[in-house]
């Protein structure tokens, strides 16, 4: 129930322009979704942050109680693919996830919550570590620790928490590929980049 009411939707709506047939401009319209967890009961949001990247609008829809209300960006790091978002207004109710102060082990029984394929309904999944450390890199960020696991990562998934049986966030999840491996970058590693945005308010853009 904890996890339940501490985990998110994320809605990012973003406009782009394009040059019609006519030489006029077009505005398109788009929305992607993901998921995202409370980190404070300031209302700090961690979520991905190729889930926001480009947001004109970000919406936190909670299943818990069937709301949806504004956020804003706090800070981002493109590099780590983690992003800081914060409710415009504050709920002293909310639940929150702490971080793990353990890293990863090999066979680990852990939890997933989130919002696959952008529905309304919360997910709830059951996995292990498969692989305590490995290469985090995609071809969008350069994650330097990250581990593999067995909960399953869909588009939407990004950016939900990876958590133990304690209720601390382990992983962050992030990435899934063709051959069913499951990416999550690591939670100390996360949390101090979270820390440091939090602290500085810097974005950090690129890793090139």
């Amino acid at each position: 129930e904890e996890a339940k009411q501490a985990t998110v939707k994320i809605i990012a709506e973003s406009q782009t322009f394009s040059i019609s047939d006519f030489l006029s401009f077009d505005n398109i319209n788009a929305t992607g979704t993901g998921s995202g967890f409370f980190v404070s009961q300031e209302g700090h949001i961690v979520t991905n942050y190729h889930v926001i990247a480009n947001a004109s609008k970000i919406s936190i829809y909670n299943s818990y109680d069937k709301t949806t209300e504004e956020a804003e960006i706090i800070a981002v790091s493109e590099c780590d693919d983690l992003a800081i978002l914060k409710l415009k207004e504050i709920n002293e109710n909310n639940f929150y996830f702490d971080w793990s102060e353990n890293t990863p082990v090999l066979s680990q029984k852990i939890f997933s919550t989130g919002f696959p394929l952008g529905t309304s309904d919360i997910t709830y999944l059951e996995g292990v570590v498969s692989k305590d450390f490995t290469d985090g890199n995609q071809a969008w960020t350069a994650v330097e620790y990250a581990f593999e696991h067995t909960a399953e990562i869909l588009p939407g998934s990004s950016g939900g928490p990876l958590f133990d049986e304690s209720f601390k966030v382990i992983g962050v999840a992030y990435a899934g590929n063709s051959y069913n491996q499951e990416f999550a970058i690591e939670g100390l590693y996360a949390n101090k980049v979270i820390n440091n945005l939090l602290s500085t308010k810097q974005n950090i853009r690129s890793w090139m």
